[in-house]
């Protein structure tokens, strides 16, 4: 079964962009899911974009950057889906850019100890709906054979 839950990112509603989402992602994942599937706007961009890679959000974490799996194992679903990997650059995620790459790096982190799949997918604002929700339905049943 897939448990759905929404993590506050806008600045509008949120006065510390980060510790807000990353608390409220180690409640979530407190109760140890399967999987982690996870999805954030990108007004910059017209595609779907899977997140390859999370970097740490601060030079204190560590490891600084944590590839995903699971993200590298549906590469091809995801392209024949229109997806595209993406590996955002580091020096992009300063300031309010760096609010889903948090969240992401904390849970590629929670992931990596315990060997479970986690994806990240970047909607952009130019995309159709129909087809957004499409996608988004069979890559998550692809990335449900991976928890």
């Amino acid at each position: 079964s897939v448990k759905c839950e929404s993590l506050p990112l806008s600045p509008f509603f949120n006065p510390n962009p980060l510790k807000m989402p990353v608390d409220r992602l180690k409640e979530l994942l407190a109760p140890e899911p399967s999987g982690v599937f996870m999805l954030g706007q990108r007004t910059s961009s017209k595609s779907i974009e899977v997140e390859e890679v999370g970097y740490a959000p601060d030079h204190t974490c560590q490891p600084p950057s944590i590839y995903s799996w699971a993200a590298q194992a549906l590469r091809q679903e995801a392209f024949t889906l229109g997806m595209s990997p993406h590996k955002a650059a580091p020096s992009i995620l300063d300031g309010w850019g760096g609010a889903c790459n948090a969240v992401y790096w904390h849970a590629l982190d929670w992931a990596m100890k315990r060997k479970r799949p986690v994806v990240f997918l970047h909607v952009g604002t130019g995309i159709d709906r129909a087809h957004e929700i499409d996608a988004t339905k069979k890559l998550l049943t692809a990335f449900s054979r991976y928890c």
